[in-house]
């Protein structure tokens, strides 16, 4: 963990996650977590973290035209500080073994929150996977 003295520390940390997905009809899927991580040791010259931290993830995804097209939403909001993190894609596998993915790294919340600190670096991006 990042310091105030901007040093790093280690530190001995709890992290629970439960969470649920389904299969829909009609090629939906979506999951859902909930996660709590604790700093056992916690020190107030940690940046960004608090001893409790509690988020929210999730993933709602759709196949379109015959499974050549996914949509895909990603997200990640953390409840203790408010900063958030949302990643939508979609992926073209028309001509496998090839698929192309475009999508955007979005990244909100208030400057002292670590997913805030990127709030002005959000990015847009392509890939191209080939499986071999």
């Amino acid at each position: 963990f990042l310091t105030s003295d901007l040093t790093s520390v280690a530190q001995r940390v709890l992290f629970s996650v439960v969470g649920i997905d389904r299969t829909w009809g009609n090629d939906w899927y979506s999951n859902l977590q909930l996660g709590h991580q604790v700093l056992l040791d916690h020190d107030d010259a940690i940046l960004y973290f608090d001893r409790h931290n509690v988020f929210v993830s999730g993933e709602v995804r759709k196949d379109m035209l015959r499974g050549d097209l996914e949509a895909r939403l990603r997200t990640l909001i953390m409840l203790s500080d408010g900063g958030n993190s949302w990643q939508p894609s979609l992926t073209y596998r028309r001509f496998a073994p090839f698929a192309l993915t475009i999508g955007l790294n979005l990244f909100a919340g208030p400057s002292d929150t670590f997913l805030g600190t990127y709030s002005y670096n959000d990015q847009a991006y392509v890939t191209v996977h080939y499986d071999f």
